[in-house]
């Protein structure tokens, strides 16, 4: 009995960039892209950056999540348009390379890279990832 072969993701793919153009009272904005994907796609916050990876995630099979994530029921969401970001011809504030290695426990393990510094950092969990980025992008301006 032949096996089915295994899809493969080539390494580039498990490899996103997340361009920041704005981070204005704590809310990202900015582009994600993907081989995968083929050009950038557009969010504004965290949840909708998230969701974006998530999906994005999803459609590579890649890594396989462990667990369904819990929704209200008969809840339909609202379809509200994302406001634009600043992403026009303005060089983004930072620069982030996200590698998601693991779903585990309903949330994403993986690296993040600053490429603007080429610092790396690992997160366990959504929180800490969002942690990092604020850790770059929430710092008061020197006067």
């Amino acid at each position: 009995m032949p096996l089915a072969p295994l899809k493969f993701v080539p390494y580039e793919a498990k490899t996103s960039v997340v361009k920041i153009f704005s981070y204005n009272e704590k809310i990202l904005r900015g582009t994600l892209s993907n081989p995968h994907i083929g050009g950038e796609v557009r969010f504004t916050g965290a949840i909708d950056l998230i969701l974006k990876v998530g999906s994005l995630l999803d459609d590579l099979k890649f890594p396989l999540p462990d667990a369904t994530p819990h929704r209200f029921a008969g809840v339909a969401p609202t379809d509200v348009p994302a406001p634009d970001t600043e992403a026009g011809d303005t060089a983004p504030i930072a620069t982030f390379k996200l590698n998601v290695m693991f779903r585990q426990n309903a949330s994403m393990q993986g690296g993040l890279v600053w490429v603007n510094t080429n610092t790396e950092a690992k997160f366990r969990s959504v929180y800490e990832l969002l942690v990092l980025f604020d850790s770059v992008l929430g710092k008061e301006p020197e006067e």
